[in-house]
C-alpha cells in the first residue's frame, strides 16, 4: 500500500519542524521528495526513514520495493 502523500506544510507539521528547516533537509538532500506533479511532495515513508536517520538512498530502495 502506498503511503499518504504529504504537501511541505503538512509534511513539516508531521515532522514538527518548521517549513525552512524541511526545505533546508531536502536541499541538503536529508529526505526524499517527489516534485512531477509540479509541487513538492513527500511520502509518509519516505518522512519516517528521515526521522529514523536512514540515508535517502535507503528510503529510495524502501519505497521502490513496495510501489
Amino acid at each position: 500500500m502506498i503511503s499518504p502523500l504529504y504537501t511541505i506544510p503538512e509534511a513539516a507539521a508531521y515532522l514538527r519542524c518548521s517549513i525552512r528547516t524541511l526545505k533546508a533537509a531536502v536541499a541538503a538532500k536529508r529526505v526524499q521528495s517527489s516534485k512531477s506533479t509540479g509541487r513538492r511532495m513527500f511520502r509518509r515513508e519516505w518522512l519516517d526513514a528521515f526521522i529514523d536517520g536512514q540515508p535517502v538512498a535507503m528510503a529510495s530502495r524502501t519505497a521502490a520495493v513496495q510501489m
